[in-house]
């Protein structure tokens, strides 16, 4: 988001006062030293002292917007309009942003769009419509303001980044990529090149493409300043996906203990189970299940029958199986595989073999090993 336009407006103010120690410089002082309510208070004052200086209410009105005092922001950037007669350009766009932090977009792009006309020569504001518009979910209005930013400063990375962002959420990746790469071209700061490295790394972990994937979404997790806690879940999924189970734990690991992100928990899940480590499989597939009927609940409850038969606890294995394949994996063959051989390991043969036989008929989803196992299993316990 181009606001620039905040910080030079508040530098301005800061160096707007006389030798005086009058209210409002002790107000700027008391700011500068952190001692926020005493600024506030000052500045108040004097405002009372002189209703006409518009540099007072712009202050304050700067100063509650830092303080996330959107309302009370609002009422003394209105203020500050009126002495200029709504002829300041920074005045009105900085109420652009005050009016979207408090539900009013109409009333912000009104402003951001007066602001411009005021100042053409000052591009921010179109790229300020085009992150607003994609904030609220404009996307096409978004990219037509990032593209009329981008054809006057071509060389802005976090444009390109953002409107990157903006097509990579109407389904254009290819734009998106194209984009992030122009990004990175022009030197982004560390948080922009941390985001556009993760967007890049995500994009090409979508085409499958693990790889580079992970070599951006590692410059992203070196260059994670803000601590986003979500690289580790990209790193994750791109290990996970190039069958690299022992560093998806060490991504997804930490990513859990922080989120309880459910989708999570189940990758964590069928990593340990990929390793074979069932036991600690089952400890994540029952963080799952404790949730409730989710989105993951049936997943996790029939790996957790399969891996409830590789530790040899078939009771178990058979009544989350049984329950798995009868509610949601009635057409496919693996959990009724697990199923009848955890039936024919507590003797009940007969009910087994019904079971395998029955998956065959299942839809194998090409797993041509998963098959073998089961014309084996019939052969071994099925040939009476």
């Amino acid at each position: 988001m181009k606001q620039i336009w905040i910080i030079v407006f508040f530098g301005f103010a800061l160096n707007y006062s006389n030798a005086q120690e009058d209210s409002y410089s002790k107000g700027l002082a008391y700011y500068s030293n952190g001692q926020v309510e005493l600024a506030i208070e000052s500045i108040k004052n004097a405002i009372k002292q002189n209703k006409e200086n518009r540099f007072y209410p712009r202050a304050l009105s700067i100063i509650l917007f830092e303080k996330e005092d959107f309302r009370e922001s609002l009422k003394y950037a209105n203020m500050a309009i009126e002495l200029t007669n709504a002829t300041n350009d920074t005045d009105i766009a900085f109420r652009g942003g005050i009016l979207f932090k408090v539900g009013k977009e109409k009333q912000a792009f009104d402003d951001f769009k007066r602001a411009y006309e005021i100042n053409p020569s000052n591009h921010d504001y179109l790229a300020d419509l085009g992150y607003y518009n994609a904030e609220t979910g404009n996307y096409n209005e978004a990219i037509e303001y990032y593209n009329q930013y981008l054809n006057r400063v071509s060389n802005d990375a976090e444009a390109y980044f953002y409107r990157g962002y903006v097509y990579s959420e109407l389904g254009y990746d290819s734009l998106a990529i194209s984009d992030y790469h122009r990004c990175l071209q022009f030197n982004p700061d560390t948080n922009i090149l941390h985001s556009c490295t993760k967007e890049l790394g995500f994009q090409y972990g979508k085409q499958k493409d693990y790889d580079t994937a992970l070599y951006y979404l590692h410059i992203a997790k070196a260059t994670n300043v803000e601590k986003d806690i979500t690289i580790y879940y990209y790193l994750g999924l791109a290990y996970y996906f190039s069958k690299n189970y022992e560093k998806a734990l060490d991504n997804f690991v930490p990513y859990v203990a922080e989120t309880d992100d459910l989708e999570s928990m189940y990758y964590v899940g069928r990593s340990y189970d990929y390793l074979d480590m069932y036991n600690q499989a089952i400890d994540y597939y029952n963080l799952i299940l404790q949730n409730g009927k989710n989105d993951f609940y049936k997943y996790a409850l029939l790996r957790r029958g399969i891996c409830y038969h590789n530790v040899m606890e078939y009771d178990k294995s058979i009544n989350d199986l049984e329950e798995a394949t009868e509610e949601w994996f009635e057409s496919y063959s693996i959990g009724f595989y697990y199923l009848g051989l955890s039936l024919i390991e507590l003797s009940r043969s007969e009910e087994g073999c019904l079971v395998l036989k029955k998956s065959l008929d299942k839809d194998l989803e090409g797993n041509v090993t998963l098959e073998s196992n089961i014309k084996k299993a019939i052969n071994e316990n099925c040939s009476r």
